[in-house]
């Protein structure tokens, strides 16, 4: 945990914000794999986490905004507990970690919350992605209707990122750095992605760390997420690996390198990678305070355009062939997300309210549409910088059937491509005052 202070710093930022009433924040609970005492690997509430520290099953805070009354509501474990686990904190100590000096058993949550129900008190409470959170929270309330004054509060003042918070998420970058490596070096012919994957998962463990989200290790990086581990290196394949790690409190890395199987791109692989190499360092570039992260978006996918029309994939102008779309074909998902506490930050709140704002409408157009962050940058915003170029051949046959963007793309030539894969590289980027910087020790590209 941080010093308690900064989680009291959080949560008296937070009460400033809204005007009375109580704040109701739970943690998650283990879930079960397929029995109650067999569950997944537990991962807290990136909200509760924020505001209380806490990384253990059942426990949640309440914040009267009233009294200024504080609660850590949790377990107090008996012998029979610390005979089947370890690890069991003493739940005043804990509620001490958090700057809290009231904590009671979880048992007592629900008379606490009907006590207040029962005095006509405000309660307000976020959304969870979570089916047994979303009970918990009808079960005490008898409604779920999420604080809109809460959430708006809440994405305003977690967007910005603060000190510790960019250490946790450099120190993810220079772990999730020396996992690379280990790849890397097992990037050669005849081995499984399962074999590279293992290695990396295995290095993971020894770093005391967990993987921030289900990793990537393909040489068919033209399927986005593509999840299948069953291929085996080929030379010249290009394997695109997806990879991040938490830290030590939480906070997610999420970086993306694609390497040529064997050491060396054919001259084709480099061609196209470097495409992508300068619209991702352009775009870099191009991340500033006051600037829509839309424009960062459009700044790769004319980079992507000119690069594709230099080698007569693409014709035309490029400011109209971005315009049209037609580069989605290559490119068709956004430039990246906010990062965080979880590896898309907030995004449970709504994509759109975190990634767009009020101000911002979503296009409906394809590749646009998929753009996860279009808001206007502040300084302390993280976000990730991804752009990549693909060639989905189940695509280009339904484009080129229905003559899409004939004007801007060449299909002649394109069906030459029709086997390449996949390419795609990707940072974690802070915005500074005046520019942005790339986060943790460099991972090479």
């Amino acid at each position: 945990m941080f010093t308690s202070t900064i989680y009291q710093s959080r949560r008296n930022i937070l009460s400033s914000k809204i005007k009375n009433g109580i704040v109701l924040l739970i943690g998650n609970t283990n879930s079960p794999l397929d029995y109650k005492a067999n569950s997944y690997p537990f991962h807290q509430d990136d909200t509760f986490r924020y505001y209380f520290g806490i990384n253990k099953a059942d426990y949640a805070g309440v914040i009267d905004l009233d009294s200024g009354e504080e609660i850590l509501f949790g377990n107090k474990y008996t012998i029979e507990d610390k005979i089947w686990s370890s690890n069991l904190p003493d739940l005043n100590e804990l509620a001490f970690s958090a700057g809290i000096e009231k904590s009671k058993n979880i048992r007592e949550l629900q008379i606490y919350i009907s006590s207040q129900i029962e005095k006509k008190r405000l309660i307000h409470h976020i959304p969870y992605a979570r089916a047994e959170n979303i009970n918990l929270i009808t079960g005490l309330l008898g409604y779920y209707n999420p604080s809109s004054v809460l959430v708006d509060s809440i994405i305003e003042q977690r967007i910005v990122k603060s000190e510790e918070e960019v250490n946790e998420i450099e120190d993810a970058i220079t772990v999730s750095g020396k996992i690379y490596d280990v790849a890397r070096k097992l990037s050669i012919p005849g081995k499984k992605e399962s074999e590279i994957l293992s290695a990396m998962l295995y290095k993971t463990a020894l770093s005391e760390t967990t993987t921030s989200f289900a990793p990537i290790v393909t040489v068919r990086g033209e399927t986005l997420h593509n999840e299948s581990r069953e291929n085996i290196l080929k030379e010249n394949d290009l394997l695109l690996i997806d990879f991040g790690i938490f830290s030590k409190e939480g906070y997610a890395s999420d970086n993306t390198r694609t390497f040529p199987v064997g050491g060396e791109f054919t001259s084709l692989q480099k061609d196209i990678y470097s495409i992508v190499l300068n619209a991702q360092l352009k775009a870099i570039d191009t991340v500033k305070p006051g600037l829509n992260n839309l424009e960062v978006h459009k700044t790769a996918c004319l980079t992507i355009a000119d690069g594709l029309k230099s080698l007569g994939l693409m014709n035309g102008n490029v400011q109209d062939a971005v315009e049209s779309g037609a580069h989605a074909l290559f490119f068709p998902h956004g430039i990246g997300h906010l990062l965080g506490l979880t590896t898309h930050d907030m995004e449970v709140f709504g994509e759109d309210l975190v990634g767009y704002g009020k101000g911002l409408k979503r296009s409906s157009q394809f590749g646009l549409r998929s753009l996860r962050l279009a808001r206007e940058l502040r300084e302390g915003f993280v976000l990730t910088i991804e752009p990549g170029i693909y060639f989905i051949p189940q695509l280009i046959d339904i484009w080129q059937s229905e003559n899409k963007c004939k004007d801007f793309i060449n299909y002649d030539k394109l069906q030459t491509f029709r086997q390449f894969g996949g390419i795609r590289i990707e940072d974690d980027v802070i915005v500074t005052k005046t520019s942005s910087r790339v986060l943790g020790k460099p991972i090479p590209k």
